[in-house]
């Protein structure tokens, strides 16, 4: 596929030369609305609150059989049920608007599509999305979801460098070619990184000042109590447990120009296996998730995946993967394996 003239947005003072097809679309909020997470919320704090009510009314209940049986129901009726309902028809909806014939552009539809599938099953929606394009062979497209106040000029890489941690990229986004500082090495990087990307400044202002109210408690009681403690250790996971940019256990995204390189740990090995994603063959998707948390997905046919970050992280991934250099070969990442 030949490289694209001056990619031309709707705002006129952007335009960029950049490899592939690159396509901005413009969405009013996140990818997951605000309505999305009140839903959530409510639902686990009526979960909460019948678990508590029951306590009450019948003190040692919560333990038996019969309870859990009874409470684990409950969530997979108000968690999967609409999953298993609602689910199939986004897909579809996806997949018809994305891949039915017809003189509107592929923008205007992704566009359209936008507003129909933001809520609990938009990574589905937007994973099916990426795939039926590939399906249909039209790969070397990038798309950014961003919001009016995230749009900036993308400036792609053209210069070689190593590849690196998705995760470490933010300590040096305008000099690939410069040593890369991991969060956990960078204190208060990691602290930012960590409230970003677990809930915002909000959830860890709710822990604080119930960490507070806990400590008075114990305070008036003259003895530590199972409150403070469970508040204490949510306050040192959230600024102290690392993020990882996968979505997934035993994986790591690293980034490189024109690509991006996925490994997974094979079953029973300390051995990683090794996908390169070559801008070429693939279909891209970056987007601000919710609050801080910005997410990429990412399909060639061959394999799909997804993984989390800022939004500096994933910037530079999105200035790399647009660069007009080639991604390396896997034979020739052996040391990665």
């Amino acid at each position: 596929m030949t490289e694209s003239a001056p990619n031309q947005s709707a705002h006129p003072d952007i335009v960029e030369r950049v490899a592939g097809r690159y396509m901005r679309i413009e969405c009013p909020g996140p990818l997951v609305s605000i309505l999305t997470t009140l839903i959530t919320c409510i639902t686990v704090g009526f979960l909460v609150t019948v678990a508590v009510a029951v306590n009450i009314a019948r003190p040692g209940t919560i333990g038996t059989p019969l309870f859990v049986g009874a409470f684990v129901s409950l969530g997979v009726v108000l968690f999967l049920v609409p999953r298993w309902i609602v689910l199939p028809r986004t897909r579809q909806r996806t997949r018809r608007v994305v891949g039915a014939a017809g003189d509107v552009p592929l923008e205007k539809r992704v566009t359209n599509l936008l507003p129909r599938i933001r809520g609990h099953f938009v990574d589905d929606a937007l994973q099916e999305m990426i795939r039926q394009l590939v399906e249909d062979d039209r790969r070397n497209l990038t798309f950014s979801i961003e919001t009016p106040e995230t749009i900036e000029r993308i400036e792609p890489l053209t210069v070689p460098f190593e590849a690196r941690r998705l995760e470490d990229v933010a300590s040096n986004p305008d000099d690939p070619t410069r040593e890369f500082v991991p969060p956990g090495a960078d204190l208060s990087r990691m602290l930012l990184r960590n409230v970003l990307l677990k809930g915002g400044w909000l959830l860890l202002v709710i822990f604080t000042v119930n960490f507070a109210l806990a400590a008075l408690d114990a305070w008036w009681r003259g003895s530590v109590t199972i409150a403070l403690g469970a508040w204490g250790l949510g306050i040192a996971a959230l600024l102290f447990l690392p993020v990882r940019s996968s979505t997934a256990s035993g994986e790591q995204w690293l980034v490189v120009p024109g690509g991006l390189i996925w490994r997974k740990t094979r079953m029973w090995s300390a051995e990683w296996n090794v996908h390169v994603f070559d801008r070429r063959n693939s279909v891209l998707l970056v987007g601000r998730w919710s609050g801080k948390k910005w997410v990429l997905m990412v399909c060639d046919g061959e394999e799909s995946g997804q993984a989390i970050g800022t939004r500096e992280e994933l910037m530079f991934a999105l200035r790399s993967w647009l660069s007009p250099l080639s991604p390396p070969p896997a034979e020739l990442l052996c040391d990665l394996t």
